[in-house]
């Protein structure tokens, strides 16, 4: 939220992520320490329940990236240079 305010409320040069604007917003308006890691549970959006094969193996795809693949983008593996075909189906 701190970087959103910084963003739409400055008017300036652009700055940087976690710079004196940030730490201001955080400091004075939300009242926490300017951390920059968090401590939130991130595991199931870490996931990656999307299958996809090339001629070597099966690759993992997080929900995101599979969006992007259904949105008409193209991945190659890095081992066999085979386009990833997505596999539902497929057990790993």
């Amino acid at each position: 939220m701190a970087h959103w305010l910084v963003f739409h409320l400055d008017n300036g040069p652009r700055l940087k992520p976690h710079g004196r604007e940030w730490k201001t917003v955080m400091r004075d308006l939300f009242g926490l320490v300017p951390s920059v890691t968090h401590r939130f549970d991130i595991k199931q959006a870490q996931s990656a329940p999307y299958r996809y094969q090339c001629d070597c193996r099966f690759h993992q795809f997080t929900p995101r990236r599979h969006a992007l693949v259904v949105n008409g983008r193209r991945y190659r593996c890095r081992h066999c240079a085979k386009t990833l075909v997505y596999r539902p189906e497929a057990v790993s």
